[in-house]
């Protein structure tokens, strides 16, 4: 359902990135047999045409060209993913023989096609590299940005009416109203809030610390009063055995 489709996809994109994650390729290829049935991938390759010789090799068809890797995009494994999961209504799992990889024929299911129109499908894969080259919503450990993390918690989406239910038109209106950019006022609420739940949490620690010093002050006085003790005799030492070489 459109619902199921939209939770899967808010789980995605809220998810930390990983090492595979990384810089490549979007393409769209189109089955020769079926001109409604699409692949939308990705490759870490410069060389395109290597990626669909793999296919001729392995798939045994010659695929078409719908939509060419144009650009590098940051982590493009996991744009590929929410592409998929955007388009999830028109998934459909393909069996094929790999006649290249053993001797004999062996099936296998490519999860990664579609029945769904070029238009839907370059308009898709387009929508999302332009939203992660423009808003770039993960910091540099991978993990969502403090911003994205804020708007994805105020910009929910909303149930139409009648017994909650959602359509696929629906859901798609209501990520392009989310992935809107930013506003100033956003980005500075944002911040305002990361700053005070960082403010509330160390305020906690220190406190939590304040009354353990309090409840075992002894203890910690005559250990800082060691240390102290410690460090001075090692610094005459140090001083006492400098002078001796200089004498």
């Amino acid at each position: 359902t459109a619902a199921e489709i939209h939770a899967g996809l808010r789980k995605q994109f809220m998810e930390p990135l990983t090492f595979k994650d990384a810089p490549g390729a979007l393409y769209i290829l189109q089955h020769p047999q079926n001109p409604s049935l699409l692949k939308i991938g990705s490759t870490k390759r410069a060389d395109f045409s290597a990626r669909l010789r793999e296919h001729r090799w392995g798939c045994g068809f010659d695929p078409i060209i719908v939509h060419e890797p144009t650009a590098t995009v940051k982590y493009c494994l996991r744009v590929e993913r929410l592409i998929h999961r955007d388009l999830a209504q028109y998934n459909k799992p393909w069996k094929c023989e790999h006649k290249g990889l053993k001797n004999g024929a062996e099936t296998s299911t490519h999860e990664e096609w579609f029945l769904v129109s070029q238009e839907l499908a370059i308009q898709t894969v387009r929508k999302w590299e332009a939203f992660v080259r423009r808003e770039k919503p993960y910091n540099w450990i991978g993990r969502l940005s403090v911003v994205w993390t804020y708007l994805m918690a105020k910009r929910r989406l909303v149930l139409s009416a009648g017994g909650g239910h959602l359509t696929h038109d629906a859901r798609h209106e209501q990520w392009a109203a989310l992935f809107a950019p930013p506003t100033t006022e956003e980005y500075i609420t944002a911040y305002w809030q990361e700053a005070q739940s960082i403010l509330k949490i160390t305020s906690a620690h220190l406190l939590e610390l304040y009354r353990h010093m309090r409840r075992f002050h002894w203890q910690y006085i005559a250990v800082s009063n060691s240390l102290f003790i410690l460090v001075y005799i090692r610094g005459n030492l140090a001083l006492c055995a400098f002078l001796f070489v200089l004498g």
